[in-house]
């Protein structure tokens, strides 16, 4: 059965570069809403006067935009022969399908060439060669083999870990965003309107209802659910949201790399749990699970979701023994009501401008907790 039957209700989300990038001299032509708005999307303070504003801009671009070393140049997809990464034990490159092409110092916001279907032999050896969890734990246990060569003198250490000490994705969102605030205010208004002992229950159901649905999904790509069975009245609307997509018929379990699996990017230093990894559309994949009481019919519209998905993939191409890098990420918002579910599918451009997006992230958690200006 072709994917287009199932994946009609699939936004394919493009980011262009024009989001992020900005040109120095094109500065002084800004009225103050766009450098204020360009602000916040750079992580700068956006509520200074705006001969302020227009400074920190340009120290911004000075410090990071045109600075090599700064970490907002760190690749999405790690490169064996960078000379401050650690190349796997055979010095070969990590695979990449055809018309994949990555520059040996690549520059920030550049445009990298979407790959289309992936060798479909290499494609098999990753399905042979890897069961449903043994992925990260695989790559990690080779990648500490690698180190231990390493401070023998065979090969060559990269830099010291870019975080001072270890971070969970959600921490580094929660910290740099808006979205406590926001979280704080939905919390206050549902109060007002419920009551505080009634919204303590609704949001421990929901609450609830996200880990059991998430468990459910977990079953059901390991082959150990159908997604038409019986499933409990907190999450039954969910899984229901899903099948509709048709996405649970093409993650058949063969093609479920790895479910539920803790990441730690490894030069970087942050970390966290991503909900699966699996081939789908002929390429590696990370997904992420979510559900919602309203429609999130765009990128936008998913908050944190774009940013922490990437933040996944791109630790776990951070390790040189990924021969295959995870080149596309999807979000799929499931809903309560049963109704179709939103499903984001994110291409190799958009996940290296929002890969961007995180980085910014970085930085700025790293200014807050440490004082660091890299």
């Amino acid at each position: 059965i072709g994917c287009d039957r199932f994946c009609r209700g699939v936004h394919t989300d493009t980011r262009t570069s024009s989001e992020l990038w900005f040109d120095l001299a094109k500065l002084e032509t800004m009225n103050r809403r766009e450098l204020q708005q360009l602000c916040k999307k750079c992580g700068v303070r956006a509520n200074s006067k705006s001969t302020t504003l227009l400074n920190d801009l340009r120290q911004f671009h000075n410090h990071h935009l045109t600075n090599s070393s700064s970490i907002l140049h760190h690749p999405f997809i790690v490169q064996a022969n960078s000379s401050s990464l650690i190349p796997n034990k055979d010095n070969k490159k990590p695979f990449l399908p055809n018309g994949l092409k990555l520059d040996k110092t690549p520059s920030l916001f550049s445009s990298v060439e979407s790959p289309g279907q992936w060798i479909s032999g290499e494609v098999d050896k990753l399905n042979k060669a890897v069961k449903s969890k043994g992925i990260i734990s695989k790559t990690v246990g080779e990648y500490k083999g690698i180190q231990d060569e390493a401070q023998q003198g065979d090969l060559l250490l990269g830099k010291e870990m870019y975080l001072a000490k270890k971070a969970s994705v959600s921490a580094i969102l929660n910290s740099t965003s808006n979205r406590l605030f926001m979280i704080s205010h939905w919390q206050k208004k549902q109060i007002e309107q419920m009551g505080k002992e009634k919204f303590t229950e609704y949001k421990t159901m929901l609450a609830t209802s996200g880990r059991k649905f998430h468990s459910c999904v977990t079953d059901i790509l390991q082959g150990d659910a159908d997604e038409s069975g019986h499933f409990p009245d907190l999450v039954s609307g969910f899984i229901k949201s899903v099948s509709k997509t048709g996405i649970l018929k093409l993650l058949t379990k063969d093609k479920v790399l790895a479910t539920e699996e803790h990441v730690t990017h490894s030069s970087i230093g942050y970390s966290g749990t991503f909900d699966g990894l699996a081939i789908y559309n002929g390429v590696p994949c990370v997904i992420e699970w979510k559900t919602s009481q309203n429609p999130r019919p765009t990128l936008e519209s998913c908050y944190d979701a774009p940013l922490q998905v990437v933040a996944y993939a791109g630790a776990i191409n951070s390790y040189p023994v990924m021969r295959i890098p995870v080149t596309n990420c999807m979000i799929v918002v499931a809903h309560h009501d049963g109704s179709a579910a939103d499903v984001h599918w994110m291409d190799l451009d958009t996940c290296e401008k929002f890969w961007k997006s995180w980085l910014i992230k970085l930085l700025n958690y790293k200014e807050k907790t440490e004082g660091g200006l890299n």
